[in-house]
């Protein structure tokens, strides 16, 4: 099929590779595939978290009360993975869903100049709420920082109860987060902006690579911590710590790849 690469927007700029073109109703498509997906994903997260969260309360409820911590612990494991269950088939079924469009993840497509023009007001237009969503995700995710904080000022003890609290508010910001977040990456994938502009690309790989290896060894890591040396009252804490390291490594191989 010929193309006028002068009514396409082209996101892969290497000529021998052949480039799809995307018409609007596929990628209107791509759009309502997404969505679902993010929400797939995103209530699959959220089971975990709060699974996670049901564990750390219950072992921290029978410390604060009186009670056999090991039993606890054991007890606790088994709505977790009831949890975690459900989470990963709705993982496994969105990443089915979006598996007819990898060619939109690695960018070998053009898209009609008509259907740029139309992602790009729908961007500019729903842009304002996914900023809002990203606020509102990060400042539940401080907030429940500051109310951790609090209760070990003012009433410590129930520290170990706030932590609980610290997840359910954590959960309900990742929520946010992966909602949001999903839907913004959609139109940049599309329309070819910041992590998915051509350049970006190579870079996303990589980092998505060793994200592919590292999630599920710190997951790991969480249950054998918790299930063979029977301390998941603080075993979740590799959770945050990898999530900050694995942001910084992101970061800085991004910069370095930027030079």
């Amino acid at each position: 099929m010929e193309t006028n690469t002068s009514k396409t927007n082209p996101q892969n700029s290497d000529p021998k590779v052949p480039q799809r073109i995307i018409h609007h109703d596929e990628a209107a498509s791509f759009l309502t595939i997404s969505r679902k997906a993010s929400l797939l994903i995103a209530v699959g997260v959220a089971l975990i978290l709060f699974g996670a969260s049901i564990v750390v309360g219950l072992v921290c409820f029978v410390d604060l009360f009186g009670g056999d911590d090991d039993f606890a612990a054991s007890l606790s494991v088994i709505p977790l993975l009831l949890l975690v269950i459900p989470a990963v088939g709705f993982f496994i079924y969105a990443g089915l869903g979006m598996e007819k469009y990898k060619y939109i993840e690695s960018g070998e497509f053009e898209t009609e100049a008509s259907v740029q023009h139309e992602l790009t007001k729908e961007y500019e237009e729903r842009r304002p709420k996914y900023i809002m969503g990203i606020v509102a995700g990060v400042g539940l995710i401080l907030l429940s920082a500051v109310v951790f904080i609090a209760v070990d000022i003012f009433v410590p003890a129930y520290e170990s109860l706030s932590v609980s609290l610290l997840l359910w508010m954590i959960t309900a910001a990742v929520f946010i987060l992966i909602r949001t977040g999903m839907a913004d990456s959609a139109y940049k994938k599309l329309l070819g902006l910041g992590d998915y502009a051509p350049s970006a690309r190579s870079q996303d790989k990589v980092i998505g690579a060793v994200a592919a290896f590292v999630w599920p060894l710190v997951t790991c890591i969480f249950l054998v911590w918790g299930l063979v040396f029977q301390g998941f009252h603080i075993a979740w804490i590799v959770f945050p710590i990898t999530g900050i390291l694995f942001g910084g490594f992101a970061g800085l191989y991004s910069t370095l790849k930027g030079k």
